[in-house]
């Protein structure tokens, strides 16, 4: 058995998930330094970008076209993306509504500490309170230094 070939002389698709996540982090870990000195914040579009850019670097190295990826956009790539888009939303959407029928979890616009301790007093039971506790305490503490 060869370790980074398969039976048609190809490199194994693990070790391109690795190749992945190192051209990832050598996208990332310079994007983090530059924000970083110059005080800004890397949002979810920067993310999403350095992900596109690190999977088109991957497939340039691979030598496969980018839709690949992403498939042919087209009538049926939408209904899919919708379907999927859809299932997804509810497979979220029920369980909250079941939590928050049963009186487990209530919606408020406050602020995050309010929300922290409302689901730290309904999902703690016995012994493990100190640990939920311990982890609020955390987010808590993150939240904070993140607002500085």
């Amino acid at each position: 058995m060869k370790l980074f070939l398969n039976r048609s002389g190809q490199v194994r698709n693990i070790w391109w998930v690795a190749v992945f996540f190192g051209v990832l982090a050598l996208i990332t870990v310079p994007f983090i330094l530059l924000f970083k000195a110059y005080k800004w914040e890397i949002t979810m579009t920067h993310q999403a970008l350095i992900v596109v850019a690190a999977s088109w670097i991957c497939q340039l190295i691979r030598k496969k076209p980018f839709k690949e990826l992403t498939g042919v956009i087209n009538y049926r790539w939408f209904k899919h993306f919708l379907i999927g888009s859809g299932t997804g939303a509810a497979l979220m959407l029920f369980p909250a509504l079941f939590l928050y029928l049963g009186g487990c979890v209530s919606w408020q616009t406050s602020s995050v500490e309010i929300a922290f301790d409302k689901v730290e007093n309904h999902f703690t039971i016995g012994k493990k309170r100190s640990e939920w506790s311990l982890w609020v305490r955390t987010l808590r503490t993150l939240m904070k230094l993140k607002r500085k």
